[in-house]
């Protein structure tokens, strides 16, 4: 399973972006796209598809705006493969 955390990772740029921003730090979805130069549409598709995956986690869940977002251990698992 994490080979293909991995392989999802290296199909998207954004994905990959994303991540390795996450993986220093947690961060909003504006801080994400403020860093990454990316449109926050592209930030917030690619966290949901994470999500989905359990390679990033909402750590306040509770907030509608606001909302912070962190690496999980497989997503920092899966940023290795693609790094190596």
């Amino acid at each position: 399973m994490i080979w293909e955390d991995a392989g999802i990772l290296k199909a998207s740029p954004s994905r990959l972006k994303i991540l390795e921003l996450l993986a220093d730090r947690s961060m909003t979805p504006k801080e994400i796209a403020q860093q990454s130069k990316l449109h926050l549409s592209q930030v917030s598709r690619g966290l949901k598809e994470m999500e989905k995956r359990n390679m990033v986690e909402c750590v306040t869940p509770h907030l509608k705006r606001g909302r912070i977002y962190a690496a999980t251990e497989k997503g920092r698992e899966a940023l290795k493969i693609v790094k190596k």
